[in-house]
């Protein structure tokens, strides 16, 4: 499972790369669901928060619950991706500029 996990890590930002280049609007679709996912994270975290402060329920097993959230580990990881799809898309355009 660990190996599953470190293959997409490394393709799936290189595949967003090259997609990307190829089809113009691979990028604009990539950062649209960049965007959902940020406002699914906040709406998830804040609504957790909220709840966990209104019952004064602060424990760490209890704000640790929120990694239970399917919706909330998705977009998360989602989002790890894009920032290393974003770091690879920067580098080779700094890289393509001094060439």
């Amino acid at each position: 499972m660990i190996f599953l996990l470190i293959i997409a890590v490394l393709i799936a930002p290189l595949f967003m790369l090259i997609t990307s280049w190829m089809i113009d609007w691979c990028a604009v679709f990539y950062n649209v669901i960049a965007i959902l996912c940020a406002y699914t994270v906040g709406i998830i975290v804040s609504y957790w928060i909220y709840v966990i402060l209104r019952d004064n329920q602060v424990f760490m097993t209890t704000i640790h619950g929120i990694f239970q959230n399917q919706a909330f580990l998705a977009s998360g990881a989602y989002l790890g991706g894009y920032a290393i799809y974003l770091l690879l898309r920067m580098t080779f355009k700094h890289i393509r500029a001094d060439s």
